[in-house]
């Protein structure tokens, strides 16, 4: 499950990580002595993903100039993440999915200690890798395996899972905080604005939806010993963080956000997007359109969905989100609601923020901790239910969305 962007097949928007993936996922699973669990999405998530498939198709057929197989390979990269992967998951599901959530954040911890040490302490292997497209790192700015944008963006939204598992018991509060303090070091080194405004999204929305003088603790011990650490890595260890403090810490200090990475080059394609939408609402234009014709995608999803796959297949991305976000906030219905309805709502928020600043969403690593949480939250939403005083009508209530979820 750890992340990994690099070394996309030519011919597909699949990397070579996704195919490796699905064998082991395939072969893993295939070994647990476990049958099929209920599905959480329901119809409407499946809506969504159908109604973007169709935009995508409906644009390059009818009002766009990009090649048709971009939207063919474009569209089997969202089936896999977005039904093939929920399947996969529902298929071998009666296991832990709290553990699972936890094998793919220490996957990602594992893999920005890797990048790290390579990157500082083996500068020839980094050479290597990163001309073999094994590696995202430029020599400025820490990414990875990923990329320095996509690597700091995925470490905002993991805060609020690390700190779900806590509160489940997945980790107890040193491990945590280690993972924790592991991946907002990896943050700054990759010295991305967009991770650090996500980060902050994500904060604030914990300290909102989330109730407790725990999770404020934790929080509070997290960013100390953060401070602590990325001082010792410098004074100490040897990283380099001159770049996080020259493109992010002092930007926003001076409240320059205009200065803030490319943000006028960006700003001034969004521009052009928002012209496009203007001249054409309703109908996209295919997947792939908006690089084909202007060397540079725009960097909003949502945007870039409603170019490509038009109005209709935005409304597909909203009912998806829309979809995750139901699966929270069902656990208001009850006196004592869990902690974690709060935390991944906090997840999809940054989830939903990143999308703003970003140019896709058909990546494994960014979809899988969605699907999980999806499992995790019904789950929990089921235990409830059986434990409310109206157990009986909830019961009913129960398995009627059961038969709406199969």
């Amino acid at each position: 499950m750890t992340p990994f962007d690099a070394l996309r097949l030519p011919f597909a928007y699949l990397t070579l990580a996704d195919l490796l993936f699905l064998v082991c996922g395939m072969l893993v699973f295939r070994r647990a002595d476990v049958g099929p669990s209920r599905n959480p999405f329901g119809p409407f998530w499946v809506l969504g993903l159908y109604m973007i498939l169709v935009g995508y198709f409906s644009g390059a057929l009818f009002n766009g100039s990009a090649p048709a197989m971009d939207s063919v390979t474009n569209g089997l990269q969202l089936a896999f993440v977005f039904a093939y992967l929920p399947w996969l998951i529902a298929r071998y599901g009666q296991m832990d999915h709290l553990l699972l959530l936890r094998t793919f954040v220490l996957g990602l911890t594992a893999s920005v200690v890797a990048g790290a040490v390579i990157q500082t302490y083996f500068p020839g292997m980094h050479g290597t890798l990163s001309s073999l497209g094994l590696y995202s790192t430029s020599e400025r700015r820490f990414g990875a395996f990923i990329g320095s944008n996509g690597l700091a963006k995925l470490i905002a939204s993991m805060v609020p899972i690390v700190i779900l598992l806590i509160v489940s018991k997945r980790f107890d509060v040193r491990s945590g905080a280690v993972v924790l303090v592991t991946l907002l070091f990896g943050l700054v080194l990759t010295a991305s604005n967009g991770g650090a405004l996500a980060l902050a999204v994500g904060l604030v929305s914990i300290l909102l939806l989330v109730r407790g003088p725990k999770v404020r603790r934790v929080l509070f011990a997290v960013m100390v010993l953060t401070a602590g650490l990325v001082w010792l890595g410098v004074r100490v260890l040897g990283l380099n963080t001159s770049v996080f403090t020259t493109r992010v810490y002092e930007t926003l200090l001076a409240g320059d956000i205009e200065s803030a990475g490319s943000f006028e080059q960006k700003l001034a394609i969004v521009r052009v997007a928002l012209g496009e939408l203007a001249r054409n609402p309703l109908l996209g234009r295919g997947a792939g359109w908006f690089a084909d014709a202007f060397g540079i995608n725009v960097h909003n999803t949502y945007l870039l969905i409603w170019v490509e796959a038009g109005a209709f297949g935005l409304l597909g991305l909203i009912l998806i989100l829309t979809t995750q976000a139901t699966l929270s906030l069902r656990m208001g219905r009850f006196a004592q609601p869990s902690p974690l309805a709060g935390l991944a709502l906090s997840f999809l928020i940054v989830f939903s923020f990143n999308l703003l600043t970003g140019t896709d969403m058909y990546q494994r690593f960014r979809i899988l901790p969605l699907a999980l949480l999806a499992f995790v939250l019904d789950a929990e939403f089921r235990r409830l239910l059986s434990e409310s005083p109206d157990h009986g009508r909830g019961r009913g209530e129960d398995s009627m969305t059961a038969g709406a979820s199969s």
